[in-house]
């Protein structure tokens, strides 16, 4: 019985140091988080704690490198949002309250 219990006691410990630390975004954004929205409006950014919680999550059981936040690429018309590899370097673009974004950083990060 003893034995058992040292087991579980192991491999729950084992468990939680499995766990990857939070990512380290380095915020490249133009907008610093405001209530107002006014400079968020223009560039269509997420706020830091929403590029936190996406990037959080693409992050969950792996080891992450830093990821730089920046604001989405304006083209004709629209904003690219997603994630790109850059000489080496991660940058996230995270869309306000939608999922796609994430979902593209985590491909990224599982396929290097």
């Amino acid at each position: 019985m003893k034995i058992l219990i040292f087991i579980f006691l192991f491999l729950s410990w084992v468990g939680t140091g499995a766990q990857a630390q939070p990512p380290t975004i380095v915020y490249l954004n133009k907008c610093i988080d405001e209530s107002t929205w006014t400079c968020l409006n223009k560039t269509q950014a997420a706020k830091r704690e929403e590029t936190r919680e996406q990037a959080n999550k693409a992050c969950k059981r792996i080891k992450c490198p830093i990821i730089y936040s920046v604001d989405p690429i304006k083209f004709r018309g629209g904003f690219e949002f997603g994630a790109w590899k850059r000489k080496g370097k991660i940058y996230f673009s995270a869309m306000p309250k939608c999922p796609n974004a994430r979902w593209i950083l985590e491909r990224l990060l599982r396929r290097k």
